[in-house]
């Protein structure tokens, strides 16, 4: 944030809370891990379209790859439009972009948000009864059973070695996304986490078994995310 005292920077951030309905706080107070290059504030905002990549760099920690359109949900099921918005995936966190500053989004003050780039949308839920301050990805939601995920991101670091000869391993460091899966029940308190293979379809719908047996006879093959949506919905059609 531009050369703003402390005093001046805690004003505007109450300011905000007092406007909004969710509260913020100034990146430099959540992003330990900025403190390399003085200012997060900054090196977000002068990310450009590529957000903070570089050439050697594959993946990202960030859920888009510039600031995009969102819409929050609060606590209060108030809805808020205003500004830009990206996902943070590593640490859980939402980050806004908004006259010409960025802040931080209180975990605790939001339900859900739904980020869009005008071509891919996502919506992020916190979930009651599983992980605090988590937010997942909402895949389909039906009257009984809906399938959410978890982007799990993790970064490698390049580990490229040779002999002059042979070589092994990748010479650039890497953000690794990987889709965790959970059936969440109606009550939104019943969730199991399931990979997309029968077993663990089987085990986490074990009191569906009848119907979910029916439905795997029917329709041999393999087993994606596309296929796990059809079976759920075949189920929250049977109910």
């Amino acid at each position: 944030m531009r050369n703003l005292s402390v005093i001046g920077l805690i004003m505007l951030n109450q300011l905000i809370m007092a406007q909004e309905p969710f509260q913020v706080r100034p990146l430099n107070t959540v992003y330990n891990n900025f403190a390399h290059i003085g200012n997060a504030e900054a090196y977000l905002k002068t990310a450009g379209t590529n957000f903070g990549s570089r050439p050697d760099l594959k993946g990202s920690p960030y859920l888009f790859g510039k600031w995009v359109k969102g819409r929050i949900i609060n606590n209060n099921d108030q809805i808020y439009f205003d500004g830009l918005y990206n996902f943070d995936k590593v640490n859980q966190q939402l980050l806004w972009f908004i006259n010409d500053s960025v802040f931080a989004i209180d975990k605790e003050s939001i339900k859900s948000a739904y980020l869009s780039d005008g071509e891919l949308g996502y919506t992020l839920e916190k979930i009651p009864g599983m992980k605090k301050n988590t937010f997942y990805k909402v895949i389909m939601k039906g009257k009984v059973f809906s399938l959410y995920s978890f982007i799990n991101t993790t970064f490698v670091k390049a580990d490229y070695k040779t002999n002059g000869i042979v070589g092994s391993g990748n010479p650039y460091d890497e953000y690794k996304d990987e889709d965790i899966y959970y059936i969440v029940v109606a009550d939104r308190f019943t969730s199991f986490e399931v990979s997309l293979k029968k077993k663990s379809i089987r085990k986490a719908l074990e009191k569906q078994t009848a119907v979910v047996e029916e439905y795997f006879k029917a329709h041999p093959g393999n087993i994606d995310e596309k296929y796990l949506v059809a079976l759920l919905k075949y189920l929250n059609d049977r109910q």
